[in-house]
């Protein structure tokens, strides 16, 4: 008898899911946390009524959790005036600044340059530093410990906060603000960065001749000089233990393969291990490299590459961030005005000190912006903030072109509105046409302040709608313009033809789209609407 093939078709077993090597899980309780290289999943599992009675024992701890925080600020601050700051700082700053480009994973690495900008700032209020007491191996550690503990806590103190609230929408944009003003540092690529601080600064190289006999490009060169320095020392320590780590090998294999050959005692085997050849060359290359150490890493020197002038104008002295740690609200706390960001080096008796070049180079727009606005006010308000507005515009404009090749590009028209009564010029920074599609661009160059940055509500609301509401509304003006007028016609500066739209059909598509040389991140989205009140 002969089987009967069956019709259906066999269902395969769905494979099972290889599991990443760059994954880990941890659980707490009822909460579970996993990592899948940089992307973080957070799931809960509470039994009924578990959670509430977690958010009432949060709510209720908060006093004594604030002052536990500030009881081991207390012991930070009191640590750095016990102890020579430098050593401290020296000791905390490798494991945070430094990173082996080779190997160098944005998920797997463990450095945090704000742990180095907190104690630098802590450092920088000590008043009269012990610089002759060297740190010992337990106040290094308590440092790190304590630098660590406190970032943790404080994170979790005003994630605490948004449980009072009833507009949750509210405490989550300040709380978001506050995480990426405690933790996340850069937003580009070097290379795009440099870009945008040549585009931004060179065309004002005059003022800064004038004013501080430099400009853009030494200011750069400078920069490079200092993060060179301190790549350079740290170099030398590590070819020196290369070298001391050469020659125990050389005699390891000396014991191993020539001691029962030497029967003179210690003394003539010490003598045999020292007349080797191979050993004579590499104690002159232990003591050539020796001779390139310097007692800090960090320590950073005026030279004809670098002029001692510049660096006064990065440096800060001991006792000048005193307010940092004396702020009567919240002492220490790391969301503190600190001077670090204008001025990151240390000075002390001629000698300089940079514990995190990063700090300059992701700050040298706010840096070279300070550098005006102190010398000039007026010129930041006027000359500098407009040429900055029409950059942001035209680079703008210049990556659309590159994007849409063969688009009609237009920048800075302005058309005739009637608006209460009365006709009014308005403005609109540029418009791109590609095919079917019409983008009316508007450009902010705004900087967003270090308040709204930190998750300050009010000043986030002032922030947003300067930077999005407002383009937002001009954007919009320029496309009711264009939909209500039969022939909407736009025209240059000086009144000379631009545009004219001639059949509105045309357009399948029209974008509004609002830039902004500020990185809003999740900001970018808010409205009037929907931006904190």
């Amino acid at each position: 008898m002969s089987k009967k093939k069956s019709t259906k078709k066999k269902q395969k077993k769905p494979k099972a899911q290889a599991v990443s090597e760059d994954y880990e899980v941890a659980q707490y309780g009822p909460l579970r946390l996993e990592r899948s290289g940089r992307f973080i999943r957070m799931s809960s599992h509470w039994e009924p009524g578990e959670f509430e009675k977690h958010i009432e024992f949060l709510k209720a701890n908060r006093e004594p959790f604030r002052d536990e925080i500030n009881s081991k600020i207390k012991e930070l601050v009191a640590l750095f005036e016990q102890y020579s700051p430098l050593e401290l700082l020296s000791a905390l700053a490798p494991k945070h600044v430094f990173a082996d480009p080779e190997t160098f994973t944005e998920s797997t690495h463990e450095g945090k340059e704000s742990y180095v900008e907190y104690a630098l700032g802590i450092a920088l209020s000590v008043t009269k530093p012990k610089l002759d007491v060297p740190a010992d191996k337990d106040a290094i550690d308590r440092v790190n410990a304590l630098i660590e503990e406190i970032l943790d806590s404080i994170t979790i103190y005003f994630g605490q906060v948004v449980l009072d609230e009833e507009d949750k929408t509210k405490q989550e944009l300040r709380y978001k603000s506050l995480l990426r003003y405690l933790m996340l540092r850069g937003d580009s690529y070097p290379a795009h960065h440099l870009h945008l601080i040549k585009e931004l600064f060179e065309p004002h190289d005059k003022f800064f001749v004038d004013a501080f006999g430099f400009n853009t490009k030494q200011v750069l060169s400078w920069v490079e000089e200092i993060e060179n320095q301190i790549a350079s020392a740290l170099s030398s320590y590590v070819e020196f233990g290369q070298k001391l780590f050469e020659l125990h090998d050389a005699f390891v294999r000396f014991a191993e393969g020539e001691s029962s050959h030497v029967s003179g005692g210690t003394d003539e085997f010490l003598s045999t291990y020292n007349e080797l050849p191979e050993v004579q060359i590499k104690k002159k290359e232990l003591e050539e490299s020796q001779g390139k150490l310097e007692r800090f890493i960090f320590e950073v020197k005026p030279n004809s590459k670098l002029p001692q002038t510049f660096l006064d104008l990065l440096s800060a002295k001991f006792g000048e961030n005193q307010a940092f740690v004396s702020f009567e609200k919240s002492p220490g706390w790391p969301t503190n005005d600190s001077i670090i960001s204008r001025r990151p080096l240390i000075s002390h008796e001629s000698s300089y000190y940079c514990f995190a070049s990063q700090t300059i180079y992701r700050n040298l727009i706010t840096i070279l912006e300070a550098l005006i606005k102190e010398k000039d006010g007026d010129y930041f308000r006027t000359t500098y903030q407009r040429a900055r507005g029409r950059i942001l515009v035209e680079k703008s404009l210049e990556f659309f072109e590159r994007l849409l090749p063969g688009s009609q590009i237009y920048k800075e028209l302005f058309y005739y509105i009637d608006e209460d009564g009365q006709t009014k010029r308005a403005e609109t920074d540029g418009i791109v046409i590609f095919d079917r599609n019409l983008f009316i661009i508007e450009g902010k160059a705004g900087s967003f302040s270090v308040p709204a940055r930190r998750g300050a509500l009010p000043r986030i609301k002032s922030d947003v709608t300067d930077l999005v509401d407002d383009a937002y509304n001009q954007a919009l003006r320029t496309r009711r313009y264009i939909s209500e007028v039969a022939t909407p016609v736009f025209e240059f500066e000086n009144g000379t033809p631009a545009l004219t739209i001639t059949d509105q059909q045309t357009f399948t598509n029209v974008f509004l789209i609002n830039v902004t040389l500020e990185n809003l991140g999740y900001l970018g989205a808010c409205r009037e609407n929907s931006s904190p009140e």
